[in-house]
């Protein structure tokens, strides 16, 4: 009998045991598949959602690459003398400082020794006595400031209630102030909180995550749903990016409007993440149908370690923008009493100069890093971490998430002297960022909610920065320690080596309307209100690259048109740099000029309204990804 490929073969004739192998696997796949597709169809497998609002159209995600280096080199082995973990200076007054778990207070940490001032720590050789307590909470923080401030009313030199200094996110200054500031004065019409120093500052741990389809596309982010601390820091970051790409805010967090993005305001900061994590829902009133839908979380604003949690647990998110890109939003503001800092300028001098130096020995030593980082443990007691998860965090990791996306978690900065002075703007040709960020996101929240923050009748409707800053401490330390001269190491951005990035990727895209005299290309007195608006942005943005994009409209020669256009970009760029030459380097520019040659697609006409809308500047940041 013949061989018969699918029959039974020939007595003398047998196939290889490789093909009986090859049949009988090939049968198996046929009927797993078959069974498969019957058990799928009827709902028996439990599939993996998208990520997105119900309705939404899928896309196709684009490739996402997170930074492969940390934010920062770790520190060398340079031997420096550490504290003991023991009591140090209890002969001294002892005062309190309360703030968040936050690696931006490594220096801090280390200049304390401990809970509380230790034998050779930093804060006892400046003769300071200082308790650290963890306090996330900043209601409560404020709380303690003003129970504080009823003691020391009463004629309590050193009060044991509330707490001397409290600390906060700077880019939350005027949501935090504001209110604390109207208690106090209720107390004394002398009393305010006072920032002046800042101990470090976020370097990229705070982030706002959302689906990696929004980083390639920003517009793709209307109708998106964030966890946040609403009118918090981190809830800042997600909307700087909307506003930078030209995106609206629904600040209503009762409604949902899908041509906006959206926030579930939460009440802690942990909370954000849990609630992408367990994938909540919210039914809200559609502002567009009229009708009520289903929304579910599907990005969050958030701090480490809310992105560890994030990243382990679901997945899913990138970083669309965080303090690594604004670089300047979020140093870690202190604040005191005044006067009681008045009286005793000494003790806060001293605070100052123990905090620089203990920067200098993070930045220097290894050793210093991982004893700043025991004590962090110590101090925050947060469950399931110990010293090695604050240093691994502190200097922020590149890794991927539970999905399988590339991500990257925390990363903070230490400040030195030299960098409060650039921070506060003390240094000649460099502006006050932090005042910056302050008007910057007092005017967010003024606009997004006015009823919580109204304009007053009279008087600039954002309190001047001299009011809610005092650098005059930070000025006597620099005296003592070689002035705003010194040479002693800073950390700022290098901004050829974001422009050579082959990794770059933009971050903002906005229009700027700034009035030109006709046929000039000098700002109008009417424009520099907005000139300003645009340098406080961009101070903000610190670790970004500038692109100016000048265009014209259609009146007039083309080719004059082009030379305009760019002419008007170039002086705007020019006034940035008069305003703060430090800031805006030239390596931090490019200009571009497109004359007539790019209206605005909704702007094609000839009307005057259209005219004036191209008469334009576009402003593009990117950084390295």
């Amino acid at each position: 009998m013949a061989n018969n490929k699918f029959g039974p073969p020939d007595e003398k004739q047998h196939l290889k045991p490789e093909v009986v192998k090859t049949f009988w696997a090939v049968i198996a796949i046929l009927i797993l598949s078959i069974v498969g597709w019957q058990l799928n169809s009827r709902g028996f497998f439990e599939h993996k959602q998208d990520v997105a609002l119900a309705g939404s159209v899928k896309t196709d995600l684009p490739e996402y690459n997170a930074p492969t280096a940390p934010t920062q080199a770790p520190a060398s082995n340079v031997k420096v003398d550490l504290p003991s973990m023991g009591l140090g200076c209890p002969n001294l007054p002892k005062l309190k400082k309360m703030g968040y778990a936050w690696n931006s207070m490594f220096a801090l940490q280390l200049a304390i020794g401990g809970t509380q001032s230790s034998a050779g720590s930093l804060m006892c050789k400046h003769e300071v006595n200082l308790v650290y307590e963890r306090q996330d909470n900043n209601d409560k923080l404020a709380d303690a400031i003003v129970d504080f401030a009823k003691e020391y009313k009463k004629g309590v030199e050193f009060p044991q209630v509330g707490a001397n200094f409290v600390s906060f996110m700077g880019d939350g200054s005027f949501a935090f102030l504001t209110p604390l500031n109207a208690r106090l004065r209720a107390i004394d019409p002398k009393f305010s909180a006072k920032a002046f120093a800042s101990p470090g500052r976020s370097l990229g741990e705070d982030k706002c995550e959302g689906l990696p389809q929004w980083k390639d596309n920003p517009q793709l982010m209307k109708g998106a749903y964030i966890a946040a601390v609403c009118k918090d820091g981190d809830w800042n970051i997600c909307v700087k990016f909307a506003l930078d790409n030209g995106l609206e805010i629904n600040p209503d967090d009762k409604v949902y409007d899908p041509d906006k993005v959206n926030f579930m305001c939460v009440g802690d900061y942990t909370d954000a993440g849990k609630n992408y994590v367990t994938n909540q829902c919210a039914n809200l009133k559609n502002v567009k149908t009229g009708q009520m839908q289903q929304v579910c979380v599907n990005g969050a604003a958030s701090w480490t370690p809310v992105d560890v949690t994030i990243a382990e647990k679901r997945g899913g998110l990138i970083e669309l923008a965080s303090t690594r890109t604004y670089r300047a939003q979020m140093p870690n503001i202190m604040v005191g009493l005044d006067p009681w800092m008045k009286q005793h300028d000494g003790i806060i001098v001293g605070m100052i100069e123990a905090m620089g130096e203990a920067a200098d020995m993070v930045r220097a030593s290894n050793d210093a890093v991982n004893r700043a980082a025991q004590i962090s443990s110590l101090n925050y007691h947060e469950e399931g971490t110990d010293a090695d998860y604050w240093k691994k965090y502190y200097f922020g990791v590149a890794t991927t998430d539970k999905q399988g996306v590339p991500i990257t978690l925390g990363g903070s900065q230490v400040h030195n002297l030299q960098d409060m002075a650039l921070l506060f703007g003390l240094k000649e040709g460099t502006a006050n960022a932090y005042a910056a960020t302050y008007e910057t996101f007092a005017g967010i929240v003024q606009h997004y909610y006015p009823k919580d923050f109204p304009k007053p009748k009279t008087g600039p409707s954002i309190p001047p920065i001299e009011t809610i800053l005092d650098t005059s401490y930070l000025q006597k330390a620099l005296a003592k320690h070689g002035g705003i001269a010194s040479t002693t190491k800073i950390e700022t951005p290098v901004y050829t080596d974001v422009a050579a990035s082959a990794k770059r990727v933009d971050v903002g895209h906005k229009n700027w309307s700034i009035n030109f005299f006709t046929g000039r290309s000098d700002p109008m007195p009417n424009a520099i209100p907005v000139l300003m608006d645009l340098k406080n942005n961009l101070l903000v943005a610190e670790n970004t690259v500038i692109e100016i994009h000048g265009h014209t409209d259609n009146t007039g020669d083309a080719n004059n048109n082009m030379a305009l256009s760019q002419a008007r970009a170039a002086a705007v760029k020019a006034w940035l740099q008069q305003q703060a030459a430090s800031n805006f380097p030239d390596s931090r520019f490019k200009v571009f000029a497109h004359g007539q040659t790019m209206p605005l697609p909704d702007a094609l006409t000839d009307s005057d309204r259209d005219r004036a809308r191209n008469r334009r500047v576009e402003v593009v940041l990117s950084t390295k990804q």
